[in-house]
């Protein structure tokens, strides 16, 4: 812990200061710590003279001053709220299957750090028996898709324009 703290370059800045003031202070070069000292007294004295001042209160602030303290909390936690259900996701990112041409898609999304939402582990399946199709071909049914299968960039294009179509929007 104490050498982590010695290589801390803002520990070794503050107390090479502090170190170098205390050596000029002792060589009579400056009279740094006379004016830092008065000055810390200064300000000790100035808490204290505002902790001691006597004032009255009326018996209505005493009253009121919890209920506001209480109506702002609760007021911070209504808007907290709030925003969290404006952050709901969007309709659309239930829409993760269908089937384009003759083959079954599926896929998720991510959201971005712009806020935006991208499809992503796109994978194909048969539509018969909705099973994985691998290297181009259903490995339960042996119905070949090697044909028939989209690009990748081209299925991405026909999901946009789906939710574009069927829920208006596209983030």
């Amino acid at each position: 812990m104490i050498k982590k703290l010695f290589k801390n370059p803002w520990f070794i800045t503050i107390g090479g200061g502090i170190i170098l003031t205390i050596i000029s202070e002792s060589v009579g070069l400056t009279k740094i710590t006379g004016s830092i000292w008065s000055s810390i007294k200064w300000v000790a004295n100035l808490i204290v003279d505002f902790l001691l001042i006597k004032f009255q209160v009326s018996l209505w602030f005493l009253i009121l001053l919890p209920l506001l303290v209480v109506g702002l909390f609760l007021l911070v936690l209504w808007l907290i709220s709030r925003t969290k259900e404006e952050t709901k996701e969007p309709s659309f990112v239930d829409y993760k299957e269908e089937q384009f041409g003759e083959v079954l898609y599926r896929w998720e999304y991510v959201k971005d750090f712009s806020g935006k939402y991208m499809v992503t582990r796109l994978t194909h399946f048969c539509p018969n028996c909705r099973c994985a199709i691998v290297n181009g071909s259903c490995p339960v049914c042996h119905l070949n898709f090697y044909y028939k299968l989209k690009g990748h960039d081209e299925v991405i294009a026909l999901i946009g324009h789906q939710i574009e179509t069927k829920y208006n929007s596209f983030k």
